[in-house]
């Protein structure tokens, strides 16, 4: 991706999410334990992103931002699990593996990929600060998933991602949020708490807009995660985004 000039300030981009964010399907070697502890949302910092050989959006957008990009992200990560991250990660801050905190500011551009609303997790007295994934297509999801129907799953798409905006516009952090497989249907008296110009695609997912239904150029051989050009495109979009606003 070609690095232009823009004229937005940032100190940091970082993304928040699950297999999207990570970059899964790409040449990368990590040296995080991303895929050993997946109820974990790991930060992934600037150094060891610029040792992969391919790298995802997040790293293209910082580029073109001129400045530093971050991960915060894991596989098969619920969008509530997401959520309750973000809200810790602000009030706490982020603790890096070199014991030093970074704090979310206005300075700190989050792109928070948004996963299928399928996915879900469950809370155990004995770890009381963490919530624990439900795995996908596992028999403890597929018995919590039962006979729930469209609505609920809309319903909490709606409240996590309105959550997310209000929160990070009530401490000035800018934020773009993407869905990646499936198109947010918000709750019709929720919409007026979602900035729609921080959010994308409008109207489809980020799946379907890389033409996933109809063509694999963009993506791996898996057919589900972008590919190097995959990503570039999905940061070409992030930046006009931003800076059209």
């Amino acid at each position: 991706m070609k690095t232009r000039q823009t004229h937005i300030q940032m100190n940091r981009v970082i993304t928040y999410g699950d297999s999207w964010a990570i970059g899964s399907g790409l040449d990368i070697e990590y040296s995080h334990p991303i895929h050993k502890d997946l109820t974990y949302m790991p930060l992934i910092p600037h150094d060891e992103i610029e040792k992969w050989n391919e790298k995802p959006y997040v790293w293209h957008v910082a580029q073109e931002l001129g400045c530093e990009s971050m991960i915060r992200a894991n596989v098969g990560k619920s969008l509530g699990v997401i959520t309750e991250t973000i809200l810790k990660d602000i009030g706490q801050g982020i603790n890096n593996y070199d014991s030093s905190t970074y704090i979310l500011d206005d300075k700190t551009l989050l792109l928070i990929m948004v996963p299928p609303d399928t996915r879900w997790y469950t809370h155990h007295e004995k770890d009381e600060e963490n919530f624990t994934e439900l795995r996908l297509r596992t028999e403890e999801h597929m018995n919590w998933i039962g006979d729930k129907g469209r609505y609920w799953f809309r319903y909490h798409q709606s409240m996590f991602i309105s959550t997310i905006h209000q929160v990070l516009q009530h401490h000035n952090i800018p934020y773009l949020t993407m869905n990646n497989y499936g198109v947010f249907d918000c709750l019709k008296s929720l919409e007026p708490l979602i900035d729609w110009n921080r959010h994308l695609p409008e109207g489809r997912d980020l799946y379907t807009e890389l033409g996933g239904d109809d063509d694999k150029r963009l993506f791996c051989g898996d057919n589900e995660h972008p590919n190097l050009k995959g990503h570039e495109r999905i940061a070409k979009w992030i930046i006009e985004k931003i800076t059209n606003e």
